[in-house]
């Protein structure tokens, strides 16, 4: 199952679940800033140029630190059939008219409040995702576009043992089990490792 899968690989990464920051709850990884400039245009709209330069740098991130794309998942947080449903049409509409292969419904508990989450899962072998469209949208999320594709999309490299998590349009968080299989993405595109966690990312792969 893929489930199955993606546990084994978050029990790698150092994490019992998705747990934000990605970064700061594994052992391995590089934070990215990804938006730069100004985000709005004079006429308060997204700047077409901010959203461009985003998107440019998740698709290079992507395209040099994740060599296998395996799985995709979505997470939701539908209360009932219907939102579900929705979600998935959704999907259908802003990125492919694919269903995913898995879905598993569950019931979490958040400050002592019950809350109904959904996984939804694409194995990437044999669906045909177009990661621009992805990053795209969810780059898009916070600037009036489908906020539920902010912070709840993760993307594992199952062979090479590395999950890509762009969060919005500010940052992505890659991770992976081994420091090596980050260190040519880390060398590469360096200049765009956000100032605030260098020194960390440094101590992690030049200690």
């Amino acid at each position: 199952m893929l489930k199955e899968q993606i546990r084994k690989e978050l029990e790698l990464f150092g994490l019992n679940n998705f747990e934000h920051p990605i970064y700061y709850h594994c052992h391995t990884g590089i934070r990215f800033e990804i938006g730069v400039g100004n985000v709005y245009d004079n006429d308060s709209t997204p700047s077409k140029e901010y959203v461009e330069n985003a998107l440019n740098r998740a698709m290079a991130i992507y395209n040099n630190g994740i060599k296998c794309p395996g799985i995709l998942v979505w997470e939701v947080y539908p209360q009932n059939d219907e939102e579900k449903h929705n979600f998935q049409i959704i999907f259908q509409e802003k990125i492919a008219s694919i269903l995913p292969q898995e879905e598993y419904p569950q019931d979490i508990k958040v400050d002592g409040n019950t809350t109904k989450i959904t996984e939804f899962y694409w194995d990437l072998k044999k669906s045909k995702i177009p990661m621009g469209k992805i990053f795209q949208e969810i780059i898009l999320g916070d600037l009036g576009g489908v906020q539920e594709f902010v912070s709840s999309v993760y993307l594992f490299d199952i062979e090479n043992h590395v999950m890509l998590h762009l969060y919005d349009d500010r940052g992505l968080d890659i991770v992976a089990h081994d420091k090596n299989t980050l260190m040519l993405l880390y060398q590469k595109l360096n200049t765009w490792i956000l100032d605030y966690d260098r020194e960390q990312i440094d101590k992690i792969f030049l200690g």
